[in-house]
């Protein structure tokens, strides 16, 4: 399952078979390419599934990359660089405090991504990634 709005991509992977995966991130991809096919991405791991780091769904997007996502993308020919985004309380792991933390950790980090000129593109283990 996938949403796109503007230029910004969120990825819900199943983790049980990474080449088809692949194959929809790269339709994806492409839809949004403005510049031939060739792009600056930036993968933001989300490894959180109802606040917890990677159970369930939340294994998905370190699963993807260790599956070869990043290689997969470079001989795309795209430039692909990798960011894992943690929540900001390190002691305490409460699901919905987390689940916030999370959601303003995207809104930052697709921020900051836009701006240097990449495109962001969210891997994550739970739908909460989209508010952000």
């Amino acid at each position: 399952m996938a949403a796109a709005t503007s230029d910004v991509a969120v990825w819900w992977p199943r983790p049980k078979n990474p080449a088809s995966d692949f194959a929809g991130i790269d339709r994806r991809i492409a839809e949004c390419d403005r510049r031939a096919g060739k792009m600056e991405i930036r993968l933001l791991l989300v490894p959180y599934d109802s606040g917890q780091r990677n159970v369930r769904m939340g294994a998905g997007p370190e699963y993807l990359c260790k599956a070869g996502l990043e290689k997969h993308l470079a001989t795309q020919g795209h430039d692909v660089d990798t960011r894992v985004i943690e929540p900001a309380s390190v002691n305490w792991r409460a699901e919905v405090q987390t689940s916030f933390e999370l959601m303003r950790a995207v809104a930052e980090q697709v921020r900051a991504t836009r701006a240097a000129g990449r495109f962001p593109l969210v891997l994550s283990g739970n739908c909460l990634a989209a508010v952000g």
